[in-house]
């Protein structure tokens, strides 16, 4: 008998593996799974005076829909929310903020940068 991991120890992996591929691109961890009532934030990570919100989505066969057509104006806004309370605890005042998406396929990681607009209130 195959023993698949949960969905849980899934998600668990796949963010472990974007923090991996994110840290290898010079960013540096802030915090992970930050949540408030509103919502969760994966990862949040810095590089020099960016500060960036990481939404971390997966799927386990590349013949399921792709982890980006799955977000909706519902999720994003969400986000931003979360990310709106994240900022009022903290002091990152100085930094250029920026939403992004790691989306991992069949162990394939793509990173997709500014999945937020200004628009997405």
């Amino acid at each position: 008998m195959i023993n698949h991991p949960s969905r849980v120890q899934f998600g668990k992996s796949c963010e472990a593996s974007a923090l991996e591929f994110l840290q290898r691109q010079g960013f540096k961890l802030v915090a992970k799974n930050y949540r408030c009532a509103v919502g969760e934030i994966d990862l949040i990570v810095t590089k020099g005076k960016l500060l960036v919100f990481v939404e971390v989505r997966s799927v386990r066969n590349s013949s399921s829909i792709h982890p980006l057509e799955s977000i909706q104006s519902k999720k994003l806004k969400r986000l931003r929310k979360t990310a709106e309370h994240f900022l009022l605890k903290n002091r990152f005042a100085e930094h250029d903020i920026r939403f992004d998406l790691i989306s991992m396929v069949d162990q394939e990681i793509d990173h997709v940068e500014n999945i937020v607009s200004e628009t997405t209130s």
